[in-house]
């Protein structure tokens, strides 16, 4: 981490080199659909990993075994690179879009049926690693659609962003993560969780449902909404391919 910004170097020269003030940038977000609905995937995704959480009280109380926590979340960590390592590919198949919403449902899936086979530990460890193949693919590629929004934005509007758009994908992460941590809190509350002691039927399917199908409902809700990016395949290629000649006629 320490040596990668020193080798950091900015290739992309922007076509308008003035500074936006406050205004302009309001714009820029507030009438970009693009934007609005990337945040909004942005959310639903740390919203969804957050309440994935939930699963330490699923093997503390559910399974009655904490010894799992930690084996549960080694296990997760090469599922997790690999859906990373599988978004190059998957962008350069299908394109940006298709491969976030495809990483959104395969983030969901599982979790669905973790709720219908909760009971069965070692099949619900393994589909938590199916999960983690969605997630990290997840949230790869929503990084990767960041950098096609900085594109479509200033093809559209004029004006590059990057620090912009990175800022409130990083402000959509952090708020998504408090309100992943919220929604399983209120719903153990909710389901007559008590904290060290034994739990009701209806606290421990509380615990099952805040870690199954409150996530996948998330995640679905973000993937229902990333239908609606305007940025299709053909349409990044053409926005790659103009900004291009523009750049290349601002330096003529």
């Amino acid at each position: 981490m320490a040596i990668v910004p020193g080798r950091v170097r900015e290739r992309v020269r922007p076509v308008n080199p003035q500074r936006y003030g406050l205004r302009r940038l309001v714009t820029l977000i507030l009438t970009n659909r693009a934007a609005m609905v990337l945040v909004t995937a942005k959310l639903s995704a740390s919203t969804a990993i957050a309440a994935g959480g939930a699963s330490v009280y699923y093997f503390t109380y559910n399974v009655g075994d904490r010894s799992l926590i930690s084996i549960a979340a080694l296990a997760m960590v090469a599922p997790t690179m690999l859906g990373a390592l599988l978004v190059p590919a998957l962008i350069r198949r299908i394109g940006l879009k298709a491969a976030l919403l495809g990483a959104l449902m395969l983030s969901a899936a599982p979790s669905v049926v973790i709720w219908l086979v909760h009971s069965n530990v070692t099949l619900v460890l393994v589909l938590m690693g199916l999960t983690a193949v969605g997630g990290g693919a997840t949230l790869t590629a929503a990084n990767a659609t960041i950098a096609e929004l900085v594109d479509y934005a200033e093809w559209r509007f004029g004006d590059r962003a990057e620090g912009a758009f990175t800022s409130l994908a990083a402000f959509a992460a952090k708020a998504g993560a408090g309100l992943g941590g919220a929604m399983v809190a209120y719903t153990l509350a909710f389901t007559g969780y008590v904290g060290g002691a034994r739990q009701s039927e209806q606290a421990l399917d509380g615990i099952v449902f805040a870690m199954t199908l409150l996530p996948a409902a998330v995640l679905l809700a973000g993937a229902a909404v990333f239908l609606a990016y305007p940025v299709t395949r053909e349409l990044s290629e053409r926005v790659a391919a103009e900004l291009a000649e523009r750049r290349q006629e601002a330096l003529s």
